[in-house]
Order: C-alpha cells, then structure tokens, then sequence
C-alpha cells in the first residue's frame, strides 16, 4: 500500500498470488521476477526486494508464513521484531503494527501525509510518521483503520491529485484550505 493506489495495491497482491504458487516460491525467485508483480505501482524493483526481504525474513524466523507469534507480543517487542526487518520502511512497520495488534498508531505514507497537509490536518515539513504522530491524537483507536483508509483514497483519487501534489516550496506555513 505504501505509495499506492488501493486498487494498484490489490491487484499487485492478487498477482502476486497468481505468478507464485506460494509465498516460497516468491520468496526464492529473483527481484526481476517479482518486479512484474508490481508493475503499474511506484518503484516496482523497491517493492520487489522488500517483499522479497519480509517473507525470507518471516520464514527464517518461524519456518512458515504467518504473524501469529506476532500477535501474542506486547507493542515494544513487536516493534524490536519489525525493526529487524531488512528495507522495511516505517510505513509497512506501523500498518502491521495497527492491523496486527491494534496499536494506536496512524501509519501514513507520503501520499497520505500529502492529502493530510493540503486539508489542513498537518503543516509541510514533517516526516509521514510524525505527521501520523501529531494527529493520533485527534483519532480514536478504534478509527484509525477508517480515516486512513478514506485519507487513502482521497490521496489517490485522480480528480484531486493534481491538486494534493503542490510542490513542496509552493506551500507555505500559513497554508489553509481558503488559499487553494
């Protein structure tokens, strides 16, 4: 989902399923073979290694592939647990934490950080996790799955994206949405 339409992203997972006959498979298999899974999203050959490092990663730890034990740990030893991931990025980390364990956490990609600062929900200059940071605040644990899911398509919706992608020296610390 990183960087990703959801639609882009489901039809890479769905392909991914469909070129592989099992996460072993695809595990095993070159970066230029999983790159096709990808084609169509943001840095297929970036996405292609870090699937590729997740599920060795995973397999080496448990011998299969699933997060179950992940879910029996507290929050700190399951962040200790994905930092040891190799070229996972902190987006994928707070997503599994959030989906996996419930954390409280708001996971936003650059995409989604982008929509946030055009509604006015964040100022330019933070990072997506610290972006994510200062509004969890502001969100119930229990809609964090929502709102970033309609931050999503917001950010990604076509008729808009022209106008979230301002250039980063053209929004200015005063921004609001009665600029635009």
């Amino acid at each position: 989902l990183e960087d990703t339409a959801p639609s882009d992203a489901t039809r890479a997972f769905e392909r991914l399923g469909d070129e592989f006959h099992d996460y072993n498979e695809a595990r095993v298999s070159s970066i230029s073979e999983l790159e096709r899974v990808f084609e169509g999203t943001t840095a297929p050959e970036w996405k292609a290694l870090r699937v590729r490092s997740v599920l060795t990663f995973v397999f080496e730890s448990f011998y299969a592939y699933e997060f179950e034990s992940l879910k029996r740990k507290n929050t700190d030893q399951a962040k200790r647990f994905l930092s040891r991931v190799p070229y996972l990025s902190l987006f994928p980390r707070s997503y599994a934490l959030n989906l996996a364990l419930g954390t409280h956490l708001v996971p936003l990609d650059e995409s989604m950080r982008d929509a946030g600062i055009w509604l006015g929900l964040d100022s330019k200059g933070h990072s997506p996790q610290r972006a994510g940071n200062l509004l969890r605040p502001g969100i119930r644990k229990d809609d964090v799955e929502k709102f970033c899911g309609l931050l999503r398509c917001l950010a990604y919706d076509q008729r808009v994206h022209a106008e979230i992608e301002v250039p980063a020296d053209a929004v200015s610390d005063d921004f609001s949405l009665d600029t635009m």
